[in-house]
Protein backbone atom coordinates (compact mmCIF):
# COMPACT_ATOMS: atom_id res chain seq x y z
CA UNK A 1 0.00 0.00 0.00
CA UNK A 2 1.34 3.38 -0.96
CA UNK A 3 0.33 6.81 0.25
CA UNK A 4 -2.60 8.44 -1.54
CA UNK A 5 -5.29 10.90 -0.54
CA UNK A 6 -8.79 9.55 -0.18
CA UNK A 7 -11.29 10.73 -2.74
CA UNK A 8 -14.96 11.48 -2.09
CA UNK A 9 -16.03 8.04 -3.34
CA UNK A 10 -13.71 6.30 -0.85
CA UNK A 11 -15.00 8.50 1.98
CA UNK A 12 -18.55 7.67 0.96
CA UNK A 13 -17.71 3.95 0.93
CA UNK A 14 -16.20 4.19 4.42
CA UNK A 15 -19.30 5.96 5.69
CA UNK A 16 -21.64 3.48 4.00
CA UNK A 17 -19.80 0.45 5.33
CA UNK A 18 -19.65 1.89 8.85
CA UNK A 19 -23.42 2.38 8.71
CA UNK A 20 -23.72 -1.28 7.69
CA UNK A 21 -21.81 -2.23 10.83
CA UNK A 22 -18.60 -3.40 9.20
CA UNK A 23 -15.37 -3.18 11.17
CA UNK A 24 -12.64 -0.67 10.34
CA UNK A 25 -10.27 -3.49 9.37
CA UNK A 26 -12.78 -4.96 6.90
CA UNK A 27 -13.47 -1.52 5.41
CA UNK A 28 -9.77 -0.78 5.02
CA UNK A 29 -9.14 -4.12 3.28
CA UNK A 30 -12.05 -3.59 0.90
CA UNK A 31 -10.66 -0.18 -0.14
CA UNK A 32 -7.02 -1.27 -0.19
CA UNK A 33 -5.95 1.25 2.46
CA UNK A 34 -4.46 0.90 5.92
CA UNK A 35 -6.89 0.81 8.84
CA UNK A 36 -5.11 3.79 10.42
CA UNK A 37 -6.25 5.83 7.41
CA UNK A 38 -9.87 4.98 8.21
CA UNK A 39 -9.38 5.85 11.88
CA UNK A 40 -7.72 9.13 10.88
CA UNK A 41 -10.68 10.07 8.69
CA UNK A 42 -13.06 9.29 11.54
CA UNK A 43 -11.02 11.40 13.96
CA UNK A 44 -10.92 14.32 11.51
CA UNK A 45 -14.70 14.34 11.42
CA UNK A 46 -14.94 13.99 7.67
CA UNK A 47 -17.02 10.86 8.06
CA UNK A 48 -20.01 10.32 10.30
CA UNK A 49 -21.62 6.90 10.37
CA UNK A 50 -25.34 6.92 9.73
CA UNK A 51 -25.56 10.36 8.11
CA UNK A 52 -25.28 11.70 4.62
CA UNK A 53 -21.82 12.91 3.62
CA UNK A 54 -21.32 16.59 4.37
CA UNK A 55 -18.46 18.21 2.53
CA UNK A 56 -16.22 20.00 4.98
CA UNK A 57 -13.11 21.92 4.20
CA UNK A 58 -10.33 22.63 6.60
CA UNK A 59 -10.50 26.30 5.61
CA UNK A 60 -14.15 26.56 6.68
CA UNK A 61 -13.50 24.76 9.94
CA UNK A 62 -10.50 27.00 10.64
CA UNK A 63 -12.64 30.09 10.00
CA UNK A 64 -15.21 28.86 12.51
CA UNK A 65 -12.53 28.20 15.14
CA UNK A 66 -10.99 31.62 14.49
CA UNK A 67 -14.36 33.34 14.92
CA UNK A 68 -14.96 31.45 18.17
CA UNK A 69 -11.56 32.58 19.49
CA UNK A 70 -12.31 36.19 18.57
CA UNK A 71 -15.69 36.06 20.29
CA UNK A 72 -14.16 34.46 23.39
CA UNK A 73 -11.36 37.05 23.58
CA UNK A 74 -13.85 39.90 23.10
CA UNK A 75 -15.96 38.60 25.97
CA UNK A 76 -12.91 38.18 28.19
CA UNK A 77 -11.72 41.74 27.59
CA UNK A 78 -15.10 43.45 27.60
CA UNK A 79 -14.09 45.54 30.63
CA UNK A 80 -17.44 45.46 32.33
CA UNK A 81 -15.84 45.49 35.77
CA UNK A 82 -16.86 41.93 36.65
CA UNK A 83 -13.33 40.54 36.18
CA UNK A 84 -12.49 41.20 39.82
CA UNK A 85 -15.41 39.02 40.85
CA UNK A 86 -14.61 36.15 38.49
CA UNK A 87 -12.13 33.32 38.76
CA UNK A 88 -10.02 32.12 35.83
CA UNK A 89 -12.81 29.82 34.59
CA UNK A 90 -15.21 32.73 34.26
CA UNK A 91 -17.27 31.69 37.27
CA UNK A 92 -18.27 34.41 39.66
CA UNK A 93 -16.66 34.25 43.09
CA UNK A 94 -19.09 34.00 45.95
CA UNK A 95 -18.21 36.35 48.72
CA UNK A 96 -19.99 36.72 52.00
CA UNK A 97 -20.84 40.27 52.94
CA UNK A 98 -20.54 40.83 56.71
Amino acid sequence: MSFAHLNQHQRYQIEKQLAEGKSVAVIARSLGIHRSTVYRELRRGQIRAGTAPVPRTSARLAAVRRAQRIIASTRASSGNGSEANSNRNGHRNRSVVA
